[in-house]
């Protein structure tokens, strides 16, 4: 370790042993690095090659380590929405679910495990089952209009309490059997949520129609009342222009909200207002790529997905960047997930067909 004779600069990073890196809240001491940044990435693919698009657009961890992936996989046979690994092999399963005296299955875009025997996903509707039986938890039957949220996230604290989130800004809370729409400040496509110590957190955006062009942060203290925090016009501004740019994705850790624009990424807590600048572009080695999403288990381990196949870790000091060579030219990117040591990316190839599902391991 290094020792100083007077009172360290509290402005100035104390350089530290192997092992040790500042530490987050006061960097003029260090602390244990105990978060590694060595990955081994692996995928698994799925449907016809040379056949229709298939593709991954959600995953989700199990507490026996297993990963679920919800989608659509066009196969020879059949098709196929949601793909299951227990740790040793990957199985292709059916969601089929009773409707108006039908059995339908669609396409799937987002899912949550909330215990071993409940999941949520959403189709054209909310579905609730337990990876092998499904019912559709069908809102408009309380009343509500013929809408569909056309989610692209959903986010449950437990089984009774659930957030769908998609197109037009529309916002789907359930809670202890009940289905209200919430009002919602912003029409466009939210594509990213986050929900830390009860503060909630989205990011929207939209590439076409009324609102192209323009982002979002919204928030909300309690789950309900949703407001702006920051509205941008065009996704990249002139360089003199105030505006923030696109806004692209949201991660919460503690009640914090950090979110990402072409300028770096920025922190904003919503009980006292402040906001500040957390790392710029170049600091978090995010110049050359639009970051797409973030999630991670703290601020000292998160990772950003961006263009061109690559990720961004951070450990709360260093950003590491990694190309994933394991994916082609034509991937499309639909969500990360990283909880623990595990990192899973969804999303297909355009130029095979196939449904791909990237897993880190470290």
């Amino acid at each position: 370790m290094f020792h100083y004779c007077v009172e360290p600069d509290p402005t100035i990073k104390v350089e530290c042993d192997e092992g040790y890196i500042p530490c987050v809240n006061d960097i003029t001491n260090c602390c244990p690095d105990t978060v590694s940044h060595e990955f081994e990435w692996t995928t698994f693919r799925s449907g016809e090659v040379g056949g229709p698009n298939s593709g991954f657009n959600g995953a989700a961890i199990d507490s026996d380590g297993g990963i679920w992936v919800v989608g659509q996989v066009f196969t020879d046979s059949t098709t196929y929405e949601l793909a299951v690994f227990d740790g040793l092999e990957w199985e292709l399963r059916n969601v089929e679910y009773e409707f108006r005296d039908h059995v339908n299955s669609v396409e799937l875009f987002a899912i949550a495990i909330v215990n071993d025997s409940l999941i949520w996903t959403y189709g054209s509707l909310p579905l609730l089952g337990n990876g092998i039986d499904w019912m559709a938890m069908d809102y408009r039957d309380q009343g509500l209009p013929n809408i569909s949220v056309s989610p692209v996230k959903l986010w449950c604290e437990d089984v009774s309490s659930c957030l769908f989130v998609g197109r037009e800004g529309r916002i789907l809370r359930y809670d202890d059997g009940d289905f209200h729409f919430l009002d919602s400040p912003i029409g466009m496509t939210i594509r990213s949520l986050a929900v830390s110590n009860g503060n909630y957190f989205a990011a929207a955006y939209e590439n076409s129609g009324e609102y192209i062009g323009q982002s979002a942060i919204i928030y909300s203290l309690d789950g309900e009342n949703w407001q702006i925090h920051k509205q941008s016009q065009t996704f990249y501004p002139g360089e003199n222009s105030t505006d923030p740019g696109i806004i692209t994705a949201v991660i919460s850790f503690d009640g914090t909200c950090y979110y990402t624009t072409p300028y770096g990424i920025y922190q904003f807590e919503p009980e006292s207002g402040i906001e500040s600048q957390f790392a710029s572009k170049s600091e978090s080695r995010t110049s050359a790529l639009t970051a797409r999403e973030m999630s991670g288990n703290s601020i000292n381990d998160f990772m950003i997905y961006g263009g061109n196949r690559t990720v961004v870790h951070h450990d709360g000091y260093n950003w590491w960047r990694y190309q994933l060579d394991v994916l082609e030219d034509g991937f499309f990117f639909t969500s990360i997930l990283f909880e623990g040591d595990t990192v899973l990316i969804t999303g297909g190839s355009s130029s095979s067909g196939e449904a791909i599902v990237v897993i880190g391991r470290r």
